[in-house]
């Protein structure tokens, strides 16, 4: 979780190190920063969610592990997007690529889950829900940080 911290914190570093006053910024411009935070903030909530899914079954456990390599991708990919708007340069599209590609795995993995236990279940159904919420987000910021 620090990991994601570090990179919530890059990511307001970043918009506020190019940001204009506040006076004469657009709100087009304000709301794409706020879109950013949002989406890494949901990243955060799904890395938590999925944290929370019992992984005592050797096929879960796998499938959990699947899931937080694509987190780990998402995470990759959002550090090429902050470094590039720290840099003041436009973010490259193989971060967006490598987020989107992320979050699939995330989900595929996910998805593959199939658990007799209602627990485990239950942790998977919210995880998967974290996830669509994140790709909600990340919709979000390609619509209005264009």
């Amino acid at each position: 979780m620090a990991q994601f911290l570090s990179l919530l914190l890059a990511l307001f570093v970043a918009s506020a190190s190019f940001a204009s006053p506040l006076e004469t910024r657009s709100t087009t411009s304000i709301k794409c920063d706020l879109d950013r935070a949002k989406f890494v903030v949901s990243v955060i909530e799904t890395e938590i969610a999925v944290s929370k899914i019992d992984t005592s079954d050797p096929k879960t456990a796998s499938a959990v592990s699947a899931a937080n390599k694509g987190l780990t991708q998402v995470s990759d990919g959002v550090d090429a997007i902050a470094d590039a708007i720290a840099k003041g340069q436009a973010p490259p599209d193989s971060g967006r690529d490598e987020v989107e590609a992320g979050l699939n795995a995330t989900s595929s993995a996910l998805a593959g889950i199939d658990s007799s236990s209602s627990s485990t279940r239950y942790a998977v159904a919210a995880a998967l829900r974290r996830v669509r919420a994140t790709i909600g987000e990340g919709d979000a910021v390609l619509r209005d940080c264009s």
